[in-house]
């Protein structure tokens, strides 16, 4: 038996319609499949969960919607999440209307939704401010990314934001003993404690028994678990007032270590462990930027932890202030070679937005990477808000298959797996894109039908 699915678009002008697009979707099943497989001990799932439970199921697994411009056709069947170099234009969420901020959110339209024995249809409806530009991909979702989206290009977010994490209800997740990091490709954990002073790095590896999905050993106990150690050594690095970390490639776990200040010419220090070959890397980099980057300033609206972020294994995000205009930078951390990406965020806008991250959390391997509650892209150079919370009491650190691993910001030895909610679960790429302007408004309907 398998799931058919048609995307409508209508777009209207004052009160007449002036364009209608139809298209069939890709289905990818095994995407949704995975919501089913159980995650850590116990065999327990997300629909143990009383909300989730009490509700039919598709109003969770497709029931967001994100409207796409994928313009450079990046965006390929199979793929799981939405690559660097796609933009949002617009979203939406099962039930949930919006007639503020932000611009990109539209309404769940109850009133047309039809629900019959083989096929369910759901409206979202989009308002003359709402989701204006360029659509060339429809995708369905879960509710909860489609709520939290993708980024907003508006700078604005929604006033209640998506706990991505408490959602799915921490009890459903394997606590471990020790603060691990993150998943590696060969699908184990890893776990650097570091003493900068004396240059020493103890690497834990901990092999957690996982199959694809599920765990090989039945109600494990936490203490039955092994951690092989390894002691690494580096050159000691003379200043530790602020650190960075992210898992990145799912190979790599880095560290950054930077003074207080960062003046044009300071240097910084990047710890870089590959995980699989437990190597390390100390890296001096410095600020090619001209201006001074803000690490740790005590008041206003810098943090210690709105400055930097790792990117991927060889680049840092970094913001550099010049009487208060805020310049951002792309630094090579082998070269320190500096590329301006000009003004992309301000000063407030990382107050409000970021959330007090410390890590860089990969969306994908190809750019996207969450940092507090923004997405940051690499090939577009963009640094958005969403309407997501991604680190709040759980900090979401790094993706393994179809699931993210998430820390307890409170408990260092307390690490978590949840699902990861923002999967493409459905692809439609339409044979001419669709534009909308600020005079139209828009109707979006998604269909799915069972066939035999």
């Amino acid at each position: 038996m398998a799931i058919k699915g048609t995307v409508k678009i209508e777009l209207f002008e004052a009160g007449k319609k002036v364009k209608e697009v139809k298209h069939s979707n890709t289905f990818q099943s095994s995407l949704i499949q995975s919501w089913f497989n159980p995650i850590g001990y116990n065999g327990k799932t997300p629909y143990t969960l009383p909300d989730v439970a009490s509700k039919e199921i598709w109003k969770h697994l497709v029931g967001g919607l994100w409207l796409l411009d994928d313009s450079d056709k990046l965006i390929s069947v199979g793929d799981e999440m939405v690559p660097a170099g796609v933009s949002m234009t617009g979203n939406g969420a099962y039930g949930v209307s919006n007639s503020g901020t932000p611009n990109e959110f539209g309404s769940y339209n109850s009133l047309e939704e039809v629900v019959g024995a083989d096929s369910i249809t759901m409206v979202w409806d989009f308002t003359t401010a709402q989701a204006n530009g360029k659509i060339t991909t429809v995708c369905l979702t879960t509710d909860w990314a489609g709520y939290a989206g993708l980024g907003n290009a508006s700078q604005n977010n929604a006033n209640t934001l998506m706990d991505m994490v408490t959602g799915q209800d921490t009890s459903f997740y394997e606590s471990v003993a020790v603060g691990l990091a993150g998943y590696a490709s060969n699908d184990k954990q890893y776990q650097g404690v570091i003493d900068w002073g004396e240059g020493t790095l103890t690497l834990y590896e901990r092999d957690t028994w996982y199959d694809s999905y599920d765990l090989i050993k039945s109600n494990p106990n936490i203490t039955d678990v092994i951690d092989t150690k390894y002691d690494l050594t580096f050159t000691p690095i003379p200043i530790s007032l602020y650190t960075s970390r992210a898992f990145i490639d799912r190979r790599y776990l880095m560290f950054l270590v930077v003074n207080r200040s960062c003046s044009p010419n300071d240097k910084m220090y990047v710890v870089k462990v590959d995980c699989i070959s437990h190597t390390l890397e100390r890296i001096e980099v410095t600020n090619t930027t001209g201006l001074t980057i803000l690490a740790n300033q005590q008041s206003g609206a810098y943090t210690s932890t709105k400055a930097y972020a790792f990117i991927d294994a060889d680049t840092l995000l970094v913001h550099a202030s010049d009487n208060g205009t805020v310049e951002s930078f792309l630094i090579d951390i082998d070269t320190s070679v500096s590329t301006s990406l000009g003004e992309i965020t301000t000063e407030s806008l990382l107050a409000s937005k970021h959330n007090g991250s410390t890590v860089s959390y990969q969306l994908s391997d190809s750019g996207k990477v969450i940092i507090g509650n923004m997405i940051f892209d690499k090939k577009l150079g963009t640094l958005y808000p969403t309407n997501g919370q991604y680190a709040g009491t759980y900090q979401v650190c790094n993706n393994h298959k179809h699931r993210t691993l998430v820390h307890h910001m409170q408990y260092a030895n307390r690490v978590y797996m949840m699902h990861n909610p923002l999967m493409m679960h459905t692809i439609a790429v339409l044979d001419n894109a669709v534009t909308k302007g600020a005079t139209q408004s828009m109707k979006v309907s998604y269909t799915l039908t069972r066939s035999v």
